[in-house]
């Protein structure tokens, strides 16, 4: 987890809260943030968010309690990019160095492997 991501993920759980809607997920969660907007005018603060580059997906319709009363809210998810993988580039450039055995190294590994006598 970056901080660019973290930040972004607090940024948009702001931006929700002040377009007046309730963000559910919980506190820790980056990965997909859940949120209610109450249905009456949803359309235009999902139309803000679009705006901003995000994606909300339609999850379920619910009542939410508030004041003593039942109100009619959509649910919604907006799950985030997950973070580039570190590019994993292994290539060796320039010459790999390799011992030379001499023609003594050599003979006396032959003779200890019972090729030469």
């Amino acid at each position: 987890m970056t901080p660019n991501r973290k930040q972004a993920a607090e940024a948009l759980k702001d931006e929700i809260s002040r377009l007046g809607g309730f963000v559910i997920s919980p506190p820790g969660d980056i990965e997909c943030i859940r949120f209610q907007f109450l249905i009456p005018g949803s359309s235009i603060h999902l139309q803000r968010l679009r705006d901003l580059g995000f994606n909300p997906v339609f999850r379920n319709a619910d009542p939410r309690f508030g004041n003593d009363s039942l109100m009619p809210c959509n649910t919604f998810e907006i799950c985030l990019k997950p973070d580039q993988p570190p590019i994993q580039d292994r290539t060796i450039y320039g010459e790999i160095a390799t011992p030379e055995k001499t023609d003594r190294e050599r003979e006396q590994v032959l003779k200890y492997l019972g090729l030469k006598s």
